[in-house]
């Protein structure tokens, strides 16, 4: 698997997983909350660092941990960005650009620094579980 493949499949799994939270939520009248935003990128790291490791029994080197690291931040502001912007225009919602990015911006670098730290943690489950060497 190439880091290429892994960040599209981050994008498609990622999306794909927000939009049913998102309907699940409102199918029972809950507010959407970054709980389950935090869910859903978790689950979404785990299956594709871990597929990653599997299908190439090693997991990133160092060149390929920051780029896939920053594509995961990037795929993640697009995927934000993108459903953000649905949703206002679903829900007629009134909207400055500065406001959605700021807001987009902020919670990308809060879900930027996560993104950092579970790629490493990651790699460490797949070497403890012996699933790839250390």
């Amino acid at each position: 698997m190439s880091t290429t493949n892994l960040l599209f499949r981050f994008f498609l799994v990622y999306l794909i997983l927000l939009v049913i939270a998102g309907a699940v939520l409102s199918h029972f009248s809950i507010q959407s909350n970054s709980g389950v935003n935090v869910g859903v990128l978790i689950g979404s790291l785990y299956y594709v660092c871990m597929t990653f490791g599997k299908k190439n029994n090693r997991y990133f080197t160092s060149k390929e941990k920051t780029l896939v690291v920053w594509g995961l931040i990037a795929v993640n502001i697009i995927v934000q960005l993108l459903l953000t912007l649905g949703y206002m225009l679903a829900t007629n919602t009134s909207f400055t650009g500065q406001s959605l990015l700021f807001s987009v911006g902020f919670v990308g670098v809060l879900y930027g620094v996560f993104i950092y730290f579970m790629v490493g943690s990651i790699g460490k489950t797949l070497v403890r579980a012996k699933i790839i060497n250390g």
